[in-house]
């Protein structure tokens, strides 16, 4: 809490006190073997064990790994598929026709609504 903080509460009759013993966890900047930064992560001695075994280093590295490709654990999204013929998405009430699946099922609930 700054000094105008402080200020504004005491003008209002409230005392304000640092607890003792309170702490904020402590951050540090770690990189990743290509030399991306990730700033503000927790430098307990519990965090800093956990990210220095995957991997990650508290200096810049001298020689950053190129990173070819998907990263470790991420599945790419499919690629829309652009100018090739895709099925008619039509409703079965009203015969109308739609783009996409999301545009039916907007379209649906106004059939609900009329019954």
């Amino acid at each position: 809490m700054d000094k105008e903080q402080r200020k504004t509460l005491a003008t209002r009759g409230y005392l304000v006190e640092d607890m003792v013993g309170l702490r904020t966890v402590p951050k540090l900047t770690y990189y990743k073997p290509n030399g991306e930064a990730l700033p503000n992560l927790p430098a307990d001695p519990y965090h800093m064990k956990r990210y220095l075994d995957r991997g990650l280093t508290l200096r810049l590295p001298v020689n950053p790994v190129k990173t070819v490709g998907q990263p470790v654990g991420v599945t790419p999204l499919p690629l829309p598929s652009v100018g090739l013929p895709q099925d008619k998405i039509i409703c079965e009430t009203c015969g109308k026709e739609f783009k996409s699946k999301l545009g039916l099922i907007g379209h649906s609930r106004s059939h609900k609504k009329e019954k």
